[in-house]
């Protein structure tokens, strides 16, 4: 990490484990702009407050902003699930403030869209109910497990399944596990709403889950790491040991949940060592951290430091070879094609960049970065 990052992951533990660990020097611009990209400025913003340093005029009115916008989605959301109550639909809202509940000051968690799991069977009813329409737009069909529109100007996405499931045996598994979530429902509260939510296993593995996909997808961020740290933290540990740690390991996520967990335990001040159960390489901790810096809203691939020329030469050439095997399959079958889809793919990434197609990144800390991360998924037996 950099300056930067690391001023950023301190005053993030401060608002976390409410320490007040001291730092110097903040460039204010630059962390914010991690913070804002990572989803955690108001978070960042109360741990600089509390270890005694000046806080920025413009990081107080975006806290009050959030805040403001967090009551908003939590107003919409309560009018969304009386109608789903009203037409006899169960749900149950994934992700948003049944995370921020755990929080010190849920507040302080941005809240995005409104997941809300539906049953399958009901699914399309739901969506004609709330949308007022059995039309569909095709852009969003594309997902295979749930809609999205927009509801009195929030964003909304309604599930007929927690994730979207791979099709191989662990896949099953989850399907499986969470085939009866909604018969297990239990209500949570903040101030004044009242919302159905996952009993603390199937969030557990909603949560993880949930990372899991993104940080495949290359847009996994912070804030999904203090999501599921505020979860856990909350969880007794014989809990944890006896009724959930080995459904993880049942379905496969055991290693990548130890490895989250073993980040926020040396980096956010959040004590897990008696819920790791395997322990996890120190090399793959910092890794996992890099590349949760590396993502964000929008990602940022700039971390080549300490690579010898040698290195960076072989990891540009290992990040072609991994995508021609994953964007021409093709190759397998006809192996004698995979001379000209090398060559092809920094053409294709050079005329997108010139076109516009893709932002002007820094080509050898994305591939430094998709080499790390092709390694931590290979050692954390994460699938995709």
């Amino acid at each position: 990490m950099n300056k930067t990052q690391n001023d950023f992951i301190v005053l993030l533990k401060n608002a976390l484990s409410q320490e007040n660990n001291p730092v110097s020097d903040i460039n204010y611009e630059s962390v914010g702009a991690v913070a804002v990209n990572q989803l955690c400025l108001p978070l960042v913003c109360d741990g600089t407050r509390r270890c005694g340093a000046n806080v920025p005029e413009s990081w107080k009115q975006h806290s009050v902003y959030v805040a403001a916008n967090n009551y908003k989605n939590l107003s919409v959301q309560d009018k969304l699930l009386k109608i789903l109550n009203e037409n006899n639909i169960k749900c149950a809202v994934l992700k948003g403030i049944t995370v921020s509940k755990y929080y010190p000051e849920p507040l302080y968690r941005p809240l995005g869209d409104i997941d809300i799991l539906v049953e399958p069977d009901k699914y399309d009813m739901a969506i004609n109910i709330l949308t007022g329409s059995a039309e569909r737009d095709s852009e969003r069909l594309k997902h295979k497990f749930h809609y999205g529109f927009v509801f009195e100007n929030v964003s909304v996405e309604i599930h007929k399944y927690i994730t979207e499931y791979t099709d191989d045996e662990r896949g099953e598994l989850l399907k499986k596990y969470f085939s009866n979530a909604l018969e297990t429902v239990t209500l949570g509260e903040y101030d004044n709403f009242i919302f159905p939510m996952l009993n603390t296993k199937f969030q557990v593995l909603a949560v993880v889950s949930h990372i899991q996909r993104h940080f495949g997808e290359r847009r996994a961020n912070i804030r999904m790491l203090c999501d599921l740290g505020m979860v856990v933290q909350n969880i007794a540990s014989e809990q944890w040991s006896n009724e959930i740690y080995p459904v993880l390991k049942e379905v496969g996520l055991d290693r990548f949940t130890d490895a989250l967990l073993s980040v926020c335990d040396k980096h956010l001040g959040l004590d897990f060592k008696n819920k790791l159960g395997q322990p996890i390489d120190e090399n793959i901790t910092e890794d996992l951290l890099e590349e949760f810096l590396c993502d964000g809203i929008k990602p940022e691939y700039t971390d080549i430091n300490g690579l010898n020329t040698l290195e960076k030469i072989k990891n540009i050439f290992i990040t072609i070879y991994e995508i021609v095997k994953r964007d021409f399959k093709i190759t397998e079958k006809y192996p004698v094609l995979f001379p000209l889809f090398f060559l092809y793919i920094p053409l294709r990434s050079a005329f997108r960049k010139i076109t516009g197609q893709r932002k002007n990144i820094d080509a050898l800390g994305y591939c430094t970065s998709y080499s790390r991360r092709n390694a931590i998924r290979k050692e954390l037996n994460i699938f995709e």
